[in-house]
């Protein structure tokens, strides 16, 4: 292995390399811990946040106007848990591990959920975020079980760098300028999607009709505008990503606004794999779990890519259907309200070749 060089000023830690006068330490060293009560509060009718993993942003501030829940000092002393000052960190401790946050209210948090008093040397900002770039040493040394869960030692055994608390202030202040600048960003992009989403309403129920276009539409299942019944994706495991083998897509690789995401890539090694690649116009759904419904359009930019099992493709007859048109129909409310009845009867998030009953408006 090839040894690593250390610029002069630096030096190498547990860490990683930093300035030779910035510190290693456990957090739980820099603060104190509040472990949450046992119970779920029966009560909800007080004014102090309630505050649960949903609750959390990662990175950003429990929003108070945002929380649902909230309970009075009594309920919190009944089920054991203590009040977390404003000021604190939240970090999830169980399932989907180190998410944090910080708190500008008094907030009583739940049992999946650990909060951090920052000492007076550590900033509160600081601290967050150093946490935050510590999230692969957080699942190592989580319990393996179903659902893996940091204990009250693993959490103060998280090592983070500390820089001199005016540098930690310096460094806070410009990460908050940049979560600011991102956050104005999202509210203009949701800005524009609840734009695009009014002007699909309009435009897929005809009640606006583009310039040159008369006549009448007509109601159709989507079974009738295939080439051919939609078809299961491979059952197979995911190996290591590799630039000689197919790219995998699984439910996990597509975005909430069906993106295919690249940042964790696999690929699959199985002698079948290539009777499963998609081809211009394939659309796959998650056909099941929390994500059934979920769509993705294959676009030849992103590669050879194999589709995994719990994903259900369909292929648009071209001289019915618009692939395009489709796929922007999948988004519609219409739409989610179908899947939601499908995941009823069914009494679980899922859906399979019944998919061909969904009615798809066309135009004629």
């Amino acid at each position: 292995m090839e040894q690593q060089t250390i610029k002069m000023g630096y030096k190498l830690t547990d860490v990683g390399v930093i300035p030779d006068d910035w510190e290693v330490k456990k957090v739980g060293d820099i603060c104190d811990f509040i472990v949450p009560g046992r119970n779920k509060p029966k009560n909800f009718d007080g004014d102090i946040p309630w505050i649960t993993t949903p609750d959390l942003e990662d990175g950003r501030r429990v929003y108070k106007s945002k929380i649902d829940l909230y309970i009075s000092k009594n309920e919190a002393q009944n089920i054991g848990s203590k009040i977390v000052p404003a000021g604190s960190v939240i970090m999830s401790c169980a399932g989907e591990l180190g998410i944090v946050a910080f708190t500008e209210n008094d907030i009583v948090i739940n049992q999946q959920l650990h909060a951090f008093i920052p000492s007076p040397v550590i900033n509160t900002l600081f601290l967050m975020n150093a946490i935050k770039t510590r999230k692969d040493y957080i699942n190592s040394i989580a319990t393996k079980t179903a659902v893996p869960y940091l204990n009250k030692n693993n959490c103060n055994s998280i090592p983070i760098p500390i820089p001199p608390l005016n540098e930690q202030k310096k460094i806070a202040e410009v990460l908050s300028d940049v979560d600011k600048a991102i956050e104005r960003l999202e509210k203009l992009l949701t800005k524009k999607r609840n734009i695009k989403q009014g002007t699909m309403q309009l435009l897929l129920t005809g009640k606006k009709r583009l310039p040159g276009f008369t006549g009448e539409w007509e109601v159709k299942k989507l079974g009738e505008c295939l080439i051919k019944n939609p078809d299961y994706g491979i059952n197979a495991s995911a190996v290591p990503y590799s630039y000689s083998l197919p790219t995998y897509i699984r439910i996990t690789d597509i975005s909430e606004n069906g993106r295919f995401l690249t940042k964790n890539k696999a690929s699959i090694d199985h002698q079948k794999a290539y009777d499963y690649l998609l081809q211009c116009g394939d659309i796959v759904l998650a056909r099941t779990g929390a994500s059934t419904g979920k769509s993705y359009l294959y676009k030849e930019k992103d590669g050879q890519l194999v589709f995994a099992g719990f994903l259900i493709r369909v292929k648009a007859d071209y001289n019915k259907l618009y692939p395009q048109y489709l796929k922007i129909y999948l988004e519609t409310q219409y739409y989610w309200n179908w899947v939601k009845v499908m995941s009823m009867r069914s009494g679980q998030p899922n859906f399979g070749q019944n998919i061909t009953f969904l009615y798809s408006v066309i135009v004629l």
